[in-house]
């Protein structure tokens, strides 16, 4: 990761951009600010080449297999195998073109996916905003128009957002937060108000604050000379244009004030541009700093013994300030330096409320031969947050307020003067280029726009000769890669941020390495032979899953339905996997690889049934695409997108039709996917599921290849001449990761924010292998134009999906408080971030506050990109959490959020007992919300296919399989596997695959050293349950020792004491207490003390043996102490009516509307708004939340 310099022969500037391009080589770079019709000519040209070197009908990257060299006896059976090698599953995308450079924000060389118009070409309708809810054109400059003259779609989830979303003068909500300062602009005067951050934080949140008193304006108003005097005082509105919009920055003018600000993602100064010969009335608007703080000290001008004295009498004498002001505020133990492009006379004033107001009202003349420039530039920089420590919120330490490597007021004056000359411009870009001759690796390019505010006097105080290189701040991630000859003065000076110390970095451009996962539906290993047949049994029940009926209508929302098409793709997906292992083509693997066996003892899905499965999952994507939706996506004119028309649903219907779509004003419908929320998260699945399809059905792939594209536009398109989208919608590409939320009114206070980060990784994964399906279909058609558009695609999915698991990695998973690259202070506790805003980080979901729900949102979708994107280290980090906030919550289960839990535990080494418990599972787990995207045959999967983990971490005692039993000590010879009266010798004897029972177990014990017990519930209830199950004493052990057992065990239990644990039952106050949370056993026991404290269980005999509880107490009869103390009220008068929630009958007791904890909230809302809600007490049916309910009991 390298900056670059300033000067670079091999780049060039744009005319129209400012972009840092390659120059034209003989690699057929286009020349700079071609057109449109350059860049498709030029694409031609390169095909021509590319394809006199690359075979059209090349093997499919999908389905190639990598050759085994090997040595066999036999020329018909090394014919055979010889014939098979070539079916071996190849992961990897073929590098089949020459890369391009290929410029991205901003670029105006970029060809587009698509020069379709989704209205015209596409078919889509369209749908112009109402006034409320529009782009506030009043705010934006006419340059938001594309070369075609028509209106460029604007960006929706950008960084500033908040600052394209004014609908009057500005108010706080007009906040952005480029890092390290945070901007608005509602200072006292206008201009753009900076301020300095501090990070206020506990457990589970982390918000950046500020006061507002503290901040500094870089602004313009009227001569302060008159500002006392009430009868003249004028104020001019804060009202402000958006002239230029990038991914790094923003630019704002004043129009009536004629100054501009670029902000800038981490801008070490705040900037303001001025014109200098302001026309008619403008002429009496002059530069000024303000601040509310009263300025005691003089103002130290130029570093030297010059010093200005604000007055409070009167304006003060003008002094010629040269090069820059130094300026200490005793309230806010700040200090600030303000440098000037060229000299000017200043003065300052303390008004009647004591505020401090500092004014340019002249130039020095240029001297003879000096042409000033026409714009006075003002730079402002915090100088020192902790001058003389009298400011405990910014001086004291913990909270990345005071870092180590903070740099000292005096140093850190020294090399602001010194690099203060260049600044960062409106024209800012990312581009990119994958020149690694394996495609593997990615540099992403940012380019600063650098302008200097020198002139080019001979005596030019503002420019120091040699040292005139920008500073920007660098996040952690980017630090990770830079060397340290790229620091100032070889050394890190650093400010604190939310998301970590920034640190300075030289250069007006930076170059960042990045490498590229692969992409592939299948992980990067096979699964395990011996789970062949769990996966086997899976997916004959799985294959048969078909979509909700209205879901096959296009209608309902696009989130949930895109979890489905996923879902059934991921079932088709695998069952090709496992028919290969154990078909035709998996020869090698079944003979070689140890399959053999597995898969006789497998029953697998028939073709008519896959074909059938694929059937419905064709029809399901197609309709979403196709125009036929009962709720159709329609194309936003007003921001520039792909909208769905929004559902109103009664009956599984959509009650409103286009043109009358919901999606465009109400903000909750489709998690405001009307607003631009999630549209990465809910597209994304859909473009997975359609990349399936494709990979299935290779002319379906090319006919509706447009209308899938149509999809990765709206959440990734890479060029400007697709004026029909924003360039890649969500991704920021400075922090790397993208933001979830868009346009919502009014905007929030925090900014944008993003809640799963997975799957926005999953999203972009989705584009990938849509762009690598279709470069095989079409270079297997011959079509070069359209293979090397989705070659471009998938690139582009990769880069986007490496920078979301890059800054995942970062800022969503919090590392340990031993690791030096941690970035949240050790205060922040919890294991992940499961919201992460511009100015907050906050350990909690939109959709409850369960301590499982904001890990398992950073670990969904189950999909080949999960193993990049979760290191062991981090998950055996949250396998704890997570595991216990499972443990403590049956919902956990029944919602399927406990699917996560299982993977997390199969990943820190648990494999074969992560698939057991999936075994277990109710269906409902795979059908509720929280489980609804995976399914048994995906799980199993992925669980199958985790690479072997050499020293695991300890079980935790609620994963123990058998905890409530009496496990014998470990023996490492095969008896009976403890079960003398179903594991018998005719059992043993039976052939699984090619060995006997017996035969795998004692396999398993001689040579991988698996006690009697695992190797016997391995085979019995894992690899062979059909055959070998009575030999499974995971489930068939009694517990009850034999006589031989006892024998064995008596030497070392003769002087032990066995631990007891009586359980009385639980008092009314235990009963009502928050220990009353457990699901209902035949007898319900809670831990009351102990480590175990508010766990549940049916018999609390574990808990006494592995010392878990120290007292505990049973919970069955807490009921009947509800029910007497109900009665009692009832017969005193109290408002319990027995026919209010009268007992819910069986059908409501086991559906899916009960998630109700029986002894704490065992009334259910059966019909109202409130459907489906918990209550402590029977619902008031008069509230208007709910018209029926009733009582889940014991007995139902």
């Amino acid at each position: 990761m390298t900056p670059r310099p300033d000067k670079d022969k091999n780049f060039a500037v744009t005319e129209t951009t400012g972009l840092l391009k390659k120059a034209y080589d003989s690699t057929g770079s286009l020349p700079l600010a071609s057109s449109y019709g350059d860049v498709r000519d030029s694409i031609e040209q390169q095909l021509q080449h590319t394809n006199a070197k690359t075979p059209a009908d090349g093997p499919s990257p999908f389905r190639k297999r990598q050759a085994i060299g090997m040595l066999l006896g036999g020329s018909t059976l090394c014919a055979l195998l010889i014939a098979a090698l070539f079916w071996r599953p190849q992961h990897h995308q073929e590098h089949h073109d020459e890369q391009r450079h290929v410029p991205l924000p901003g670029s105006s060389v970029s060809a587009p996916f698509s020069d379709l118009d989704p209205v015209h070409d596409l078919g889509l309708a369209e749908h112009v905003r109402s006034k409320a809810v529009a782009p506030q054109w009043a705010y934006l400059s006419p340059s938001f128009k594309s070369p075609h003259d028509k209106r460029n779609a604007l960006p929706t989830n950008s960084w500033y957002q908040n600052l394209l979303m004014a609908r009057d003068e500005p108010s706080n909500l007009q906040r952005a937060y480029p890092a390290p300062y945070l901007v608005d602009l509602v200072g006292m005067i206008p201009g753009l108000r900076a301020h300095v951050t501090h990070v206020e934080g506990n457990a589970e949140v982390m918000q950046l604050s500020f006061n507002e008193e503290f901040g500094l304006v870089l602004g313009a108003t009227k001569s302060i000379a008159v500002k006392n005097d009430d009868d003249t005082k004028e104020w001019t509105s804060n009202k402000y244009t958006v002239t230029a919009a990038t991914n790094l920055g923003v630019t704002l003018e004043w129009d009536s004030l004629n100054m501009t600000s670029n902000i800038v993602r981490g801008m070490s100064f705040v900037t303001m541009e001025y014109e200098k010969n302001l026309p008619g009335e403008n002429s009496s608007i002059f530069p000024t700093i303000a601040s509310p703080l009263e300025l005691v000290d003089p103002i130290l001008v130029d570093g030297s013994d010059i010093k200005l004295r604000c007055s409070s009498d009167g304006v003060s004498d003008p002094i010629l300030a040269k090069r820059d002001l130094e300026m200490y505020f005793h309230q806010s133990d700040f200090a600030w330096m303000v440098f000037l492009s060229e000299p000017a006379w200043i003065t300052c004033i303390i008004d009647k409320e004591r505020r401090t107001l500092i004014q340019i009202i002249d130039y020095e003349p240029a001297e003879e031969g000096c042409n000033r420039k026409e714009k006075l530039v003002m730079r402002a920089a915090l100088l020192d947050q902790c001058m003389t420590n009298a400011n405990p919120i910014s001086c004291r330490n913990g909270l990345g307020h005071r870092l180590i490597d903070e740099p000292k007021k005096g140093e850190y004056t020294e090399l602001l003067r010194a690099h203060a000359d260049i600044y960062p411009g409106p024209k800012t870009a990312v581009s990119y280029d994958i020149t690694d001759p394996t495609g593997d690796q990615a540099t992403l390019h940012f380019d600063w726009d650098p302008q200097s505010m020198s002139d080019e006097c001979p005596n030019n105080s503002t420019k120091v000769e040699g040292q005139n290189d920008m500073l920007m701040f660098a996040l952690p991630h980017h630090m990770d890669g830079f060397a340290p000859q790229y620091l100032p003065n070889g050394k890190r000076y650093c400010k604190s941020s939310l998301t970590g110390s920034m640190c300075l970095v030289r250069g007006s451009g930076w170059s960042l390495s990045q490498i590229l996962p692969q992409i592939s539906f299948r992980a990067s290993r096979p699964p395990k032979p011996h789970f062949i047949p769990q996966l086997g049994f899976a997916l004959v029940k799985d294959i048969k899953f078909r979509l909700p009926a209205y879901v096959k209508r296009g209608s309902g929302d696009t989130y949930f339905s895109g979890k489905f098409l996923a879902k059934l793709a991921r079932i088709l997906t695998v069952a090709e996997e496992v028919e290969e292992l154990c078909g035709k083509k998996g020869f090698l693997e079944r003979h070689i690889g140890g399959y053999l066996q597995f898969c006789r003892n497998s029953t697998l899905p028939s073709q008519s049934e896959v074909r059938d499965a694929f059937q419905e999952l064709r029809e399901g994507v197609e309709v979403w695409i196709n125009g036929t939706a009962e709720t159709p996506f329609v194309y936003d004119r007003s921001w520039g997108g792909v909208i769905s028309c929004g559902c109103y649903m009664e009956n599984e219907k959509c009650i409103n039709k286009y043109p009358d779509c919901p999606g465009f004003s109400d903000q909750g419908l489709n998690f405001g996917n009307g607003f631009y929320n999630d549209h990465h998260f809910h597209y994304g699945y859909h473009i997975y599921a359609a990349a399936a399809v494709a990979y299935f059905d290779p002319a379906w792939g090319k006919k509706h290849f447009e209308q899938v594209l149509m999809l990765i536009r709206d959440i990734a398109n890479p060029s400007k001449e697709d004026s029909s989208f924003p360039l890649f919608r969500h991704k920021d590409w400075y922090l790397g990761s993208s933001w979830a939320s868009g346009t919502t009114i009014p905007p929030h206070l925090n900014g944008n924010n993003q809640e799963s980060s997975s799957e926005a990784i999953a999203a972009y994964e989705g584009v990938a292998l849509f762009g690598q399906v279709m470069e095989d279909i079409w270079r297997s058609a011959d079509d070069k134009r359209n293979a090397a558009i989705s070659s471009e695609i998938s690139k582009v999915g990769r880069l986007l999906t490496s920078t979301e698991l890059t800054s995942a990695k970062k800022y969503w998973h919090v590392t340990s408080k031993d690791d030096p690259q941690r970035i949240y202070p050790e205060i922040y506790t919890a294991h992940c971030i499961g919201i992460l805003w511009n100015t907050m980080a906050q350990f909690g979901t939109w959709f409850g506050a369960a301590g499982y729900l904001p890990i398992g949102i950073q670990l969904l979708p189950l999909t080949a990109i999960s193993e990049s994107r979760d290191d062991l280290s981090w998950i055996n980090a949250v396998y704890e959490p997570l595991t216990k906030a499972c443990a403590a919550d049956f919902r956990c289960t029944t919602s399927g959020w406990s699917i996560l839990q299982l993977a997390v535990f199969a990943t820190i080494g648990y494999k074969e007992e992560a698939v057991m418990r999936v075994r277990e599972l109710p269906d409902d787990s795979f059908e509720n919300a929280g489980g609804n995207g995976h399914s048994r045959t995906n799980t199993i999967w992925y669980i199958a296919t985790r690479p072997d983990v050499q020293d695991p971490i300890t079980m935790l005692s609620y994963d123990l399989r058998g905890k409530e039993e009496v496990q014998p000590t470990p023996e490492y010879e095969l008896n009976n596997c403890y079960l003398p009266k179903t594991c018998t010798p005719e059992v043993l004897g039976r052939l699984a695959g090619d060995f006997t029972c017996a035969e795998r177990i004692v396999y398993l014990i001689k040579e991988e050293e698996q006690t009697q017990w695992d190797a016997c519930w391995r085979v019995g209830g894992l690899e062979y349950e059909n055959i070998c199950g009575p030999c499974n004493p995971g489930v068939h052990y009694s517990g009850s020792k034999t006589e031989e057992d006892k024998k064995k065990h008596s030497k070392d239990t003769t002087d032990v004491p066995q631990p007891v644990l009586v359980c009385p039952p639980c008092s009314q106050k235990q009963c009502n207490s928050d220990l009353n949370r457990c699901p209902v056993y035949k007898r319900t026991f809670v831990c009351t003390e102990g480590t175990s404290k508010g766990g549940c269980t049916g018999d609390p005999k574990f808990w006494a043996e592995e010392q878990q509880c120290d007292s505990c107490c049973e919970m069955s009869d807490c009921l009947k102490l509800k029910d007497k103390e109900a009665q009692k009220l009832t017969r005193d008068g109290n408002a319990f009516e027995k026919s209010s929630c009268p007992p819910c009958e069986p059908k409501i007791c086991y559906g899916k509307i009960n998630q109700c904890p029986i002894h704490t909230a065992p009334y259910v809302c059966t019909d109202g708004p409130s459907f489906g809600g918990c209550s402590a007490s029977p619902w008031d049916l008069s509230s208007g939340q709910c018209s029926e309910c009733c009582e889940i009991k014991l007995e139902c």
